[in-house]
């Protein structure tokens, strides 16, 4: 496996055409007194249920990809976990992503 290979688990990074669609939008342009009406590419956005312990802790919006890493570093952040061996365990199911935690944590 090269360095810049995903891990064997884990799918490779998407792509930006991956995480956009096309749609049309109006600009507001300095250079341009009116409106301007076209299609560009606007990131995609998703809800990700976080659930600990079974109970719903958040629903964080996100555009998809790297979501175990979302879960554990909003965890840190927001204090759920103070050590990583807080953590026994992350479940992804679709949108969700289930932590079981430590007694500890």
């Amino acid at each position: 496996m090269s360095p810049t290979s995903p891990p064997p688990d884990r799918p490779p990074h998407r792509t930006v055409l991956e995480l956009s669609r096309s749609q049309p939008v109006t600009r507001l342009e300095s250079a341009h007194p009116e409106p301007v009406c076209a299609e560009d590419l606007v990131a995609l956005e998703a809800p990700l249920e976080l659930r600990v312990d079974g109970e719903t802790l958040a629903v964080l919006m996100r555009t998809p990809g790297c979501d175990e890493e979302l879960a554990v570093g909003w965890l840190r952040a927001e204090g759920v976990l103070e050590r990583p061996d807080d953590l026994l365990g992350l479940e992804r199911e679709g949108g969700r992503i289930a932590a079981t935690l430590g007694a500890a944590a």
